[in-house]
């Protein structure tokens, strides 16, 4: 999987997480200017890019994925050998 495949699950991801139009969701959406991210719901994010990515985050990767940019940076560290 690459970078861009990466990019439209997690913007696919963080739109029905957040119950949001696609276009309202992009590479440079972040906590803070996307509504509904709030800390609740970063949480079932987490949850649901585990799920998706079948991959478990560390606490202080939890803490820094909070735009789709440094979301995606993160999982294809872990998933791109």
């Amino acid at each position: 999987m690459d970078a861009k495949s990466i990019t439209n699950k997690v913007i696919g991801i963080i739109t029905e997480t957040f119950l949001l139009q696609k276009d309202e969701v992009n590479e440079k959406s972040r906590m803070g200017y996307v509504k509904n991210w709030d800390s609740l719901n970063h949480l079932h994010l987490i949850i649901s890019l585990e799920q998706e990515f079948g991959i478990d985050f560390h606490e202080d990767e939890i803490v820094k994925m909070t735009s789709t940019t440094i979301i995606v940076e993160i999982i294809s560290h872990k998933i791109i050998k």
